[in-house]
């Protein structure tokens, strides 16, 4: 059963209880009721239904009887449910990897009260490992009526065990199947609700013993079993149910037959018949007759050479039943048979037959001692004894035994012991001798131990068809130490065999967990690797480890055992945000790791779109956010390209969010690819186009300009790749002083590919000077290692002006005749340049007209315009020339006139 407490609703708190618990092992294929019941501390709201629904792949899940619905008056809500989980085999509905879930939700039309997720590990089981061992065949029926108590000697119960191990494919695992569910069932004719008490067989927390209560469906008995979550151990116990009805024993001798069901569709393994006797009455009317021995001489049977066992004979002087159990026995005490004096096999009687015939072996009879023989007839409740009769057997000493022992496996690891497997082996010679079935009574001493979970230094075994058996030997004692194994035949003790076994040290040098630090998305795995060095650096494959992890995460397996390289992995799962602590223990050493599930909000991925030049280099950033717009350090940021031209695979955040990397491109087949971050199962993309330049080029390759003014340089590129020009980046570099504007662009696409010319694409900057200079301005393609140049020459004045004379006198009725030449500076501008002649007091013959550069010279010839009364008295007059070139530049020259009050004068001034 399992109960799950949620706090995290408003309301008040509702408790959840599965008959099968929460992340119980269940097997593929399998098939099983679950009960889920939901406890209030208030009456649920009328109409609230309880609904359990099959989440993924791998299971359904249908509900017996109508869905629960609360009438409103009750604090309590159940639900009935028949499971089936996919087979192995199954492709329309397969179990994905090793699990299955569901959800429990409590809704009325007004809102949901509970809602909750579940989840099952399903693995395949070794199908030999669900065949139940009894620890005995025979039980007497105390006198007294059973009331299990955790102290009750063995004498009272048969105790049943049988180890779940895990199909790993080779069909020889030794993994555990760890907190499985099975049902115990009995045979048909056995009623588990009335004839016999199950029981566990301790329970290590409250020291007291768990009473199973079988359950009904379908008009099937059945109690479910949870496989022990260390050992992988199904282990109980069964008592008669010999409770008074009054004040009288009520005696029930029953035959019982025990199995492992899984519900899918395989038959049941069951286990051997096993009998609850009552003790010998105290009167002897009832008593069946001696058994007849033709052999015996006054009780005494010989020996002969060839010869194991002698003849009885039961006489069939009563009606016995078909199917009647008989069995032999050579003790009692009190009244009381010893059960470990059966002599096997029990037999199956059928009625009809006047005398019936048996064999008993020599073998459970000591040499030359007087001892008893009887017989016990039982079926279901009866049970009959016949009269003890005494005999000796007198045997030959032609037979001889040997037993050794032999080493298997050597220091194992399981949990904090050491184990080694060992195997005795008996052999005999001689007429007769039958080294089958033989009772081997063992002993160690030392730390060591016949079982895992509890110190037991004495065992009895018995040996297989070929005189053979294996046992486990284990050692606490982890500082290592040799014992000392002891065995002897328990039918001659003078047959006995001793070996010294060694456990070696077992130290842990190094023991760690990978990823010790990890970020992750709620609902994804984290594979986590403990991996165990040993003293001197050596691993060792079988070391158990166990995982333990803070609540409401999930590990897949909760143990296991390292492989050669002494690793042991475990999946960690968690559906909610939890920061959690994982740890590991192997050999009583601990080590631990730590993983933050988170619900990430967005991851973006900078710059979005880029073109580049092939061999170039480019940064990308991504920023990771998660929920509620935080970010957080360290986590993995896997960065891939559609071409694999990568720098860095994975990358860590910063404390922003932020992880960088670098990828490079080569020329390749691929014009446009695609850059993928993704972190926390989430992705952002990038694109980046590349390409190759065929040519480009700078206009004007050479130019002057003014201080002051700009001119346009205009780059021109042919790529080859047809790809948006727009994200190529153009740089702009001057080699002295000047204004770009811009400094950088990006090209434009001005005309598509032909068959003879590339795609062509342009950009155009402005450069301008405040002074006099000449610079070489180069046109960069980003991450292209070439460029264009071009030239530019920034002058203040273009020109030289000369006029003669620069300086005249003129009075009235005089002239002054002015020559005015224009030269050219750094070929700025060549052919005519309009001229402008202009004064105040001055008119020139031609006022305006153009003249050659550099080879011709422009005359006009000045005169007073007005009478020399406007003059009162002698001044000074500039005579302006102007020029305009062909681009507009204008520039001016100037001379001097005195005007003169009186008299005619003209010509330069001396």
């Amino acid at each position: 059963m399992t109960a799950v407490n949620k706090n995290n609703l408003s309301g008040p708190t509702i408790t959840v209880t599965l008959s099968v618990p929460n992340e119980t092992t269940i097997i593929y294929g399998q098939q099983f009721y679950l009960d889920v019941t939901l406890m209030s501390e208030v009456n649920f709201l009328q109409g609230a239904s309880l609904r359990v629904t099959a989440k993924g792949q791998g299971i359904k899940i249908t509900s017996i009887g109508e869905v629960p619905v609360s009438s409103g008056l009750v604090k309590s809500i159940v639900g009935h449910y028949y499971v089936v989980i996919s087979d192995f085999s199954d492709t329309k509905n397969p179990v994905i990897n090793g699990e299955v879930s569901f959800t429990v939700n409590l809704s009325s039309p007004l809102m949901t009260n509970y809602y909750s997720y579940f989840q099952y590990s399903v693995k395949k089981i070794l199908r030999d490992s669900l065949q139940l061992k009894p620890n005995k065949l025979v039980c007497v029926i105390p006198e007294k009526y059973s009331d299990p108590k955790i102290n009750d000697p063995q004498d009272n119960y048969f105790l049943y065990e049988a180890k779940l191990l895990e199909d790993t494919g080779d069909g020889t695992s030794s993994t555990p199947l760890k907190k499985t569910l099975i049902y115990l069932v009995s045979s048909p004719d056995t009623d588990i609700n009335r004839d016999i008490i199950i029981t566990s067989d301790s329970d290590e927390s409250t020291g007291q013993l768990i009473n199973y209560s079988p359950v009904n469906y379908n008009e099937n008995d059945f109690i479910s079993l949870i496989s022990d979550e260390q050992s992988g151990k199904i282990r109980f116990r069964v008592y008669s149910n010999n409770k008074p009805i009054g004040s009288d024993v009520n005696y029930k001798p029953t035959i019982l037959s025990l199995g492992c069901e899984i519900l899918d569709h395989n038959p049941v393994q069951m286990s051997e018949s096993v009998f609850f006797i009552t003790p010998r009455p105290v009167s002897h009317f009832d008593d069946l007759e001696k058994l007849y021995i033709p052999s015996a001489d006054g009780g005494v049977i010989h020996g002969a050479p060839g010869k194991s066992s002698f003849v009885v004979v039961i006489q069939n002087n009563i009606n016995y039943k078909d199917n009647d159990r008989l069995l032999f026995f050579t003790k009692e005490k009190n009244h009381i048979p010893d059960v470990n004096s059966l002599i096997p096999p029990i037999y199956r009687m059928e009625g009809g037959i006047d005398n019936y015939f048996y064999n008993i072996p020599f073998e459970y009879f000591k040499n030359n001692v007087w001892t008893e023989i009887f017989y016990v007839i039982t079926n279901r409740g009866y049970t009959h004894y016949s009269i003890s009769e005494k005999i000796k057997y007198i045997g030959v000493d032609s037979v001889q035994y040997t037993l050794k022992f032999e080493l298997i496996n050597g220091n194992e690891i399981v949990g904090d012991m050491q184990s080694q497997k060992v195997q005795a082996i008996l052999t005999g010679t001689g007429e007769g001798v039958n080294t089958a079935n033989r009772k081997l009574n063992l002993s160690i001493d030392g730390n060591a131990s016949f079982k895992e979970d509890s110190r037991v230094q004495t065992i009895s075994v018995i040996t297989g068809e070929s005189g053979k058996i294996s046992f486990e030997l284990y050692d606490s004692n982890l500082d290592g130490e040799t014992v000392t194994l002891t065995g002897e035949l328990d039918i001659d003790k003078k047959t006995k065999a001793t070996k010294r076994i060694h456990f070696s040290s077992i130290k842990v040098e190094l023991f760690f967990l990978e990823p010790e630090n990890s970020i992750v998305a709620v609902g994804s795995t984290v594979p986590l690797t403990a991996t165990v060095i040993l003293e001197g650096g050596i691993t060792k494959k079988g070391i158990e480890v166990v995982f333990q992890a803070d609540n409401g995460v999930t590990l897949n397996p909760p143990s296991t055992t390292t492989n050669e390289n002494g690793e042991a992995t475990t999946q960690v799962t968690s559906n909610q945000t939890i920061a959690i602590t994982v740890t590991a223990t192997a050999v009583r050493k601990s080590t631990k790791a730590y993983i933050d599930f988170v619900q990430i909000e967005s991851i973006s991925l900078h710059p979005e779109k880029i073109t580049v030049y092939f061999e170039a280099e480019v940064s990308f950033k991504a920023t990771v956010v998660l929920a509620g717009g935080i970010t957080k350090k360290g986590i993995l940021v896997d960065f891939s390209s559609s071409d694999n031209n990568i720098s860095g695979d994975e990358e860590i955040t910063d404390g922003s969010g932020q992880a960088e990397t670098w990828f490079s491109f080569s020329d390749g087949e691929e014009d446009t690819i695609t850059v993928t971050a993704t972190a926390l199962g989430r992705s952002a993309i990038a694109k980046v186009f590349t390409y190759t330049v065929g040519w480009s080029s700078l206009t004007p390759a050479n130019s002057t300009a003014l201080v002051k003014t700009s001119v346009p340089l205009t780059f021109k590129v042919g790529v080859i790749e047809d790809i948006p020009m727009d994200g190529i980046k153009v740089t702009f570099h001057a080699s002295n002083d000047v204004i770009l504007n811009p400094p950088s662009t990006h090209l434009k696409k001005i005309s598509e590919a032909t068959a003879t010319e590339n795609n062509i694409g342009e950009a155009i900057t402005q450069v301008t000077s405040n002074q006099a200079v000449s610079t070489t301005v180069t046109a960069f393609i980003e991450s292209y290692g070439e460029g264009a140049n071009a030239n530019v020459t920034f002058i203040k004045k273009p020109y030289i002006i000369t006029i003669a004379p620069d300086h005249a006198e003129l009075g009235e009725g005089g002239s002054v005749t002015f020559s005015i030449g224009v030269k050219s500076l750094n070929n700025y501008a060549s052919g005519y340049v309009e001229i402008t002649v202009s004064a105040i007091y001055v008119t020139f013959s031609q006022p305006s007209g153009t003249v050659w550069l550099d080879g011709a010279w422009f005359h006009t010839v000045a005169t007073l315009s007005e009478p020399t009364a406007i003059i009162q008295h002698d001044m000074l007059e500039t005579v302006t020339v102007t020029i305009k070139d062909s681009h507009g530049y204008v520039q001016h020259a100037y001379a001097k006139i005195n005007l003169l009050q009186s008299g005619a004068y003209g010509g330069d001034r001396e």
